[in-house]
């Protein structure tokens, strides 16, 4: 699903490999096309990522009035003998090495959080992500139930746009299919038609009805369980606030943030998670358990500057085909919120494309339509 925040926007919706981007930066000679490592060493980068980007945005414009201001009086402190011009301030400041390192660091991701917009618009995703956040979770933003023949008339009107990318589609009824059941198959294909998708298209949908299938047959508790449970997370009453507010296009939460909270408090169940070793005992008591020793934000340029440590045992999670954007946003919430350390990692970290040219490729009839998803 679109998701919100700083990290998946930048990969979900942005020309990005390996880390590296591109962007245009407006100079004085004109546009000159500069690259962005986005990785661990890019301070401001860590500390923002796993925000919402309106969040995002508000940082950035705060950060640089901050900058430009701090900045401004230290020039005038060191021209306090001379009465200087605006003019004259703006270029004094303008000359400081201090300024021009912090103020292309952040022009950096006011251009990137740009483009995120950008997209955003030009995607229509506003409407997108209301209808997949709906589909997800049973309910629309102001917390009525919405489900049956009411979602398949809003769906197929969404699908009958004919500005919307192919790829826009397929994500639309794949969450369709995975989080609805009993759905009738003239609905189905009503909903096919509106989007006017090809057979190698349709084999994609196909392929996602046949996983979720299984994982269910497979198990016991049908009903939070396989790829149905990572839909069917907690469903606030309206929506779910985040860490930095209430976002209406974050009220889906996802089935690692049960589970994760389940571990944090040792309430995880052993039949579906069993121990092989000692159980965890008072992992998540401060009492019992040692403390780790490494610190979060500290002393960081960009980071939180307080001194808070870890308390606690470490709470390692491996995910299994790959790990989503939202789940190391969730895996960051919890640490944040609980002050215990999370270590979340999987065998790749996927992006929803990604996932679904890797479905596309799981039956040779929908191999032609995995070139949507490069």
């Amino acid at each position: 699903m679109h998701e919100y925040t700083y990290q998946t926007m930048v990969n979900d919706l942005l020309p990005i490999k390996d880390g590296v981007i591109s962007y245009k930066a407006e100079q004085n000679k004109g546009s000159v096309e500069k690259q962005v490592l986005l990785n661990e060493n890019d301070e401001l980068w860590v500390e923002l990522r796993h925000f919402h980007i309106a969040k995002v945005i508000e940082i950035i414009k705060e950060r640089m009035a901050d900058i430009i201001q701090n900045n401004a009086g230290a020039a005038l402190h060191k021209n306090s003998g001379s009465d200087m011009s605006i003019t004259k301030m703006a270029a004094a400041v303008k000359e400081l090495p201090e300024y021009r390192e912090t103020m292309t660091k952040l022009g950096q991701h006011v251009n990137l959080a740009q483009q995120c917009m950008d997209a955003f618009h030009k995607l229509g995703l506003m409407d997108i992500s209301q209808l997949e956040q709906t589909m997800s979770t049973g309910v629309d933003e102001e917390g009525k139930e919405c489900k049956g023949q009411e979602l398949v008339q809003m769906l197929g009107e969404a699908l009958s746009n004919q500005q919307m990318p192919k790829v826009m589609k397929i994500r639309l009824l794949a969450i369709f299919i995975i989080s609805q059941r009993n759905t009738s198959a003239e609905d189905r294909g009503s909903l096919t038609r509106a989007a006017g998708l090809t057979g190698a298209e349709q084999q994609i949908l196909l392929n996602f009805e046949k996983i979720g299938s299984t994982l269910q047959t497979n198990s016991a508790d049908k009903k939070k369980s396989g790829i149905m449970g990572m839909f069917r997370g907690k469903a606030a009453p309206k929506h779910a606030a985040t860490a930095e507010g209430d976002y209406a296009d974050t009220r889906h939460v996802c089935r690692l943030k049960v589970l994760l909270e389940q571990l944090m408090n040792n309430e995880l169940p052993t039949t579906d998670f069993a121990a092989a070793g000692p159980t965890a005992g008072g992992a998540g008591d401060s009492k019992s358990a040692a403390k780790s020793v490494r610190r979060y934000g500290a002393n960081s340029r960009w980071g939180r500057r307080d001194q808070t440590m870890f308390s606690g045992g470490r709470f390692l999670v491996f995910i299994a085909g790959g790990v989503a954007y939202n789940e190391l946003r969730t895996g960051h919430d919890l640490m944040t919120q609980h002050t215990k350390e999370v270590v979340i990692g999987g065998s790749h970290i996927i992006s929803p494309s990604a996932y679904i040219h890797d479905v596309a490729a799981l039956h040779p009839s929908s191999i032609a339509a995995m070139d949507l998803f490069l």
